[in-house]
């Protein structure tokens, strides 16, 4: 097998590209997108430096491509997703918090929330809160936090399963 010079350069080349792409668009986004091209690429370059003709080089790229990602695509995601976790704001949502004034509809409150103060308000038809009583946090919306009146029994029902 005699290799020439032109032909691996130009196909080494394109390959290069290839990765080098790959790489821009899978640092620029989350969703494993164009990291399955790189061993594709990579599988090239090893069959153009062998001499095998560029049709064969072209099926195995896609071949390898789009084998890994078929195989590996759920699981990488999976562990990628595993490894984030929740921004402080984002930990606020389902969570309790006690009222640091009245809020309504009208007038939005404050409430107290792992020691800090929020800005809240609730939905128009909620029921009012006074002072003091227990919300659960909603959503968030900006800075703010629509809360929601807990109701009395499920307040003492929380306060006995947690003695």
């Amino acid at each position: 097998m005699k290799i020439t010079k032109e032909a691996v350069s130009t196909e080494l080349y394109i390959y290069s590209a290839i990765i080098i792409l790959s790489l821009i668009i899978e640092a620029s986004t989350s969703i494993l997108v164009a990291i399955w091209f790189i061993p594709g690429a990579l599988s090239g370059i090893l069959l153009s430096l062998l001499n095998v003709n560029i049709p064969t080089q072209i099926v195995v790229f896609f071949v390898v491509s789009f084998t890994l990602m078929v195989l590996f695509y759920k699981k990488l995601r999976d562990i990628i997703a595993s490894k984030t976790e929740k921004t402080n704001i984002d930990a606020l949502i389902g969570k309790e918090a006690v009222a640091e004034e009245d809020i309504s509809y009208l007038k939005p409150g404050r409430v107290k929330v792992n020691g800090m103060s929020w800005s809240a308000y609730i939905k128009k038809g909620d029921e009012e809160i006074k002072k003091n009583d227990t919300v659960r946090i909603l959503s968030i919306d900006g800075v703010k936090l629509l809360c929601q009146k807990l109701d009395e029994n499920a307040v003492t029902q929380q306060v006995l399963v947690n003695k």
